[in-house]
């Protein structure tokens, strides 16, 4: 089956979108936000240009905690572009058609997707925009990977609920969460509940930070370091 229109999704239905095979489009906007009104004009023609290859697929943030946490979404209109499965990249704000044609192409040609473009946007309130938020994001095996390629500088916390230096810089990591909303995610890990990605980044001693940028790690820090210290870590980054 295919869609000369955008298709909505949600919380419930998303895993069946994903199954579908084709490429995503997938675009977190509002009925009440102007910007994403103007969008959805862009979002129409892509959909109509792009059946039978890709899918435009439409998310309400507010109505949808789940994805809009799970794809680390702050602002919108945001999109996140999917192929197989696996978030190839991301773009913020109400675009344009020519902007975004090229983007697609490539998408759904299997190509990489390269620097993106991106425009004004409206920041999700505190509510909704856990990501980028005033409180640390929980990461999990599942939703690691499109956090640290979000786009935003990215500070994990390696932590076990057993491990008490862990428990002693849970403030100082709430602290950041708060003093960089809008500049940085900062987010925590369980690393027993999440063995797959605590190994992959072999850590062997906690609390362990890693700062990613662009999906890589710019930095590590490892041991209960006072919050003055993380504060600089994440500063040269943000």
């Amino acid at each position: 089956m295919t869609f000369s229109t955008p298709i909505h999704t949600n919380d419930q239905s998303f895993e069946r979108v994903l199954k579908t095979g084709y490429p995503l489009m997938v675009v977190w906007s509002s009925k009440s936000d102007p910007q994403s009104q103007a969008f959805d004009k862009v979002l129409n023609l892509l959909a109509i240009q792009f059946e039978g290859r890709a899918l435009i697929v439409k998310v309400n943030p507010e109505e949808n905690p789940k994805l809009t946490k799970d794809y680390a979404i702050s602002a919108i209109p945001s999109a996140v572009f999917i192929r197989q499965g696996e978030v190839q990249g991301r773009c913020v704000g109400g675009l344009s058609k020519e902007q975004l044609q090229p983007v697609l192409e490539a998408l759904v040609n299997g190509q990489a997707l390269g620097n993106l473009p991106n425009a004004a946007s409206t920041p999700l309130t505190p509510a909704t925009a856990v990501a980028g938020g005033s409180t640390p994001l929980t990461l999990t095996d599942a939703n690691f990977e499109q956090t640290i390629r979000s786009g935003q500088t990215v500070l994990v916390d390696f932590w076990a609920a057993w491990c008490g230096p862990c428990r002693a810089i849970a403030p100082s990591i709430e602290s950041l969460a708060k003093e960089f909303a809008g500049r940085a995610v900062v987010a925590k890990l369980n690393v027993d509940e999440n063995p797959r990605t605590a190994q992959r980044f072999n850590i062997q001693g906690i609390p362990a930070l890693l700062v990613f940028k662009g999906g890589k790690v710019v930095e590590q820090v490892t041991g209960a370091q006072p919050l003055p210290a993380l504060r600089q870590v994440l500063a040269r980054h943000a």
